[in-house]
């Protein structure tokens, strides 16, 4: 992607994602909470506005990183701006501002990402990245298309869940098209088209929970081999059985590890506790910190297979083939 096209990409997203998030703090966010016509008491999901708006700081975060210029500290710079963000949110959560804050809210937040991907992206030389970036959108994407509230009756929640599943569905294609390498081959060209295809259908047509998760398990599997030059279709089938068999695996581990993370935020924020017979899990937390491990293994993998079975070196004049090439 050229710089103007990377820059164009950020600014989208970021624009797109500090209004959602400003919504979800303004707008959302009164709603789960003591005085709301849908409140009854603090479950595992009455705070359901915070997973749109952390959804949106992720999403953007994972965007700006992925367009990022080679040598920028790139990974430091976003993960300070999103935890500095989350840091704003929990406390705009505390000081209930009202419906007056919104636009103020989503301008503030929209020009420092605005800054933050001008600094991010001033030449053209850019990274390269792996395909989990994308894999995390894809993941939190259908955590959002399932969000849910105590009562599932707010007017307000499946437009903003399916806001949020947009916003990633659109950062998981700007993180595809950042790992793909400058020439496609056809395969690449179609399986981004089908990626991109069942993406969609599970926005317009949801089905039922267990159909979509294991689309979005193939979607996932289907990203990783194609962000990736895997030298041979066998190497490429088990990276995708990798990522449908044993991914989830990854998740509800991270899951019931992190059963309680969010009880400090809701603390912090002021907002009633959770009842001792529930958890406060955050489901996008649970995406981000799952997709990390998932990365921390990868790398091990690799690391381990490379010490084990070394790759022969190609014969001289010989360029090292690829299934990709076809």
């Amino acid at each position: 992607m050229t710089r103007s096209v990377r820059l164009a990409a950020a600014l989208g997203v970021g624009w797109a994602g500090a209004a959602l998030w400003a919504h979800g703090a303004v707008i959302l966010q009164p709603l789960a909470e003591p005085g709301s016509r849908w409140w009854g008491y603090a479950e595992n999901n009455s705070y359901w506005p915070r997973e749109v708006r952390w959804g949106a700081v992720v999403a953007v975060a994972v965007v700006l990183f992925a367009v990022a210029d080679t040598g920028r500290r790139r990974g430091r710079t976003v993960t300070a701006g999103a935890l500095l963000w989350i840091g704003a949110d929990v406390a705009l959560d505390r000081a209930d501002p009202g419906h007056a804050a919104l636009i103020p809210a989503a301008v503030l937040a929209g020009a420092a990402i605005t800054a933050t991907a001008l600094w991010l992206c001033r030449t053209s030389d850019r990274a390269g990245i792996s395909g989990l970036p994308a894999v995390l959108c894809l993941l939190a994407a259908f955590s959002l298309l399932t969000l849910e509230s105590p009562t599932d009756e707010e007017p307000e929640l499946v437009p903003s869940a399916t806001a949020g599943y947009l916003l990633f569905a659109v950062a998981a294609l700007v993180c595809v098209l950042a790992a793909l390498p400058g020439t496609w081959s056809r395969r690449r060209q179609g399986l981004v088209l089908v990626i991109g295809a069942t993406g969609l259908s599970l926005a317009l047509v949801p089905g039922p929970f267990a159909a979509d998760a294991v689309l979005c398990l193939a979607l996932v599997a289907a990203t990783a081999v194609v962000t990736r030059p895997w030298t041979g279709p066998a190497r490429a089938l088990g990276v995708a059985l990798a990522h449908g068999l044993i991914l989830p695996g990854v998740l509800m581990f991270a899951l019931v590890t992190l059963l309680e993370a969010a009880r400090p935020f809701t603390a912090l924020a002021g907002n009633p506790p959770i009842n001792s017979a529930d958890s406060d899990p955050s489901i996008v937390l649970v995406v981000v910190v799952a997709t990390l491990v998932w990365a921390g293994l990868g790398r091990l993998f690799m690391v381990v297979t490379a010490e084990l079975h070394p790759e022969p070196e190609p014969a001289a004049g010989k360029p090292a083939t690829s299934w990709e090439a076809a």
